[in-house]
């Protein structure tokens, strides 16, 4: 019998712990932002700030421009942070808490929530 995965939300401190224990720490994390974007709406304002974050906290960002099958456009802001396996906690909770203000004032000049995911990444052993 193949029984389908359970999904279960674990808090992050959670989530690294099992890594750890699994000898799988990961160097970092890609937090991914994905936004409507129409000509209707002006998403700059969330935009900078998310870039000027990035900057005085030393992550990389990115931007790019998306379009569904149905025509709509997204915006995909991708944040990276290689900080080490035993920053990532509080990296990621500081994110959060700042990204959290900058969302909730874009939402407030009408900006659609964003979809939101983290991906942790490895450096290669190539790297090490």
């Amino acid at each position: 019998m193949d029984e389908e995965p359970i999904a279960q939300s674990l808090d992050l401190d959670t989530a690294l712990q099992q890594f750890s224990d699994n000898n799988q720490e990961p160097d970092g994390f890609l937090l991914r932002l994905v936004v409507f974007d129409d000509e209707e709406t002006d998403i700059s304002p969330l935009t900078v700030s998310i870039e000027g974050f990035c900057l005085t906290h030393d992550l990389q960002y990115r931007r790019d421009l998306i379009t569904d099958q149905q025509g709509r456009n997204y915006t995909v802001l991708d944040i990276v942070g290689m900080v080490g396996f035993k920053n990532l906690s509080a990296t990621l909770k500081k994110c959060d808490e700042i990204l959290g203000v900058i969302i909730k004032s874009a939402m407030g000049m009408g900006l659609q929530q964003p979809s939101q995911a983290v991906h942790f990444l490895w450096t290669s052993l190539e790297e090490e």
